[in-house]
């Protein structure tokens, strides 16, 4: 963003507006065995977390990406334990993206 603060935060919350309801719709998914829609949702959030520097949310939702490529429904419990995993990291990105856009001016 070369510095511009203004455009940082304008693309943060665009990220944050735009996936408010991800994690809820991958549970949704899974609970539904639609798995390549939980895998291709995990996907997105990962490379969306990636690109606004949320590292742990990146990897909670590549680890739920690859449990479910690679475990599918076979191992279901391996990927509750990944969903899980990303439903926790989710509340700690929002909260830390919050304490950058939502502070007072």
């Amino acid at each position: 963003m070369n510095g511009n603060r203004e455009m940082l935060e304008r693309f943060l919350r665009l990220f944050r507006d735009r996936n408010s309801h991800i994690v809820a719709e991958i549970g949704a998914a899974f609970s539904q065995d639609n798995l390549q829609t939980a895998r291709q949702l995990a996907h997105a959030l990962k490379g969306g977390a990636g690109t606004v520097g949320h590292i742990e949310l990146q990897a909670a939702a590549n680890a739920l990406e690859k449990t479910l490529v690679l475990a599918g429904s076979e191992h279901r419990a391996y990927c509750q334990r990944d969903l899980a995993s990303l439903q926790a990291a989710w509340p700690q990105a929002m909260a830390a993206l919050a304490r950058m856009l939502d502070k007072e001016v």
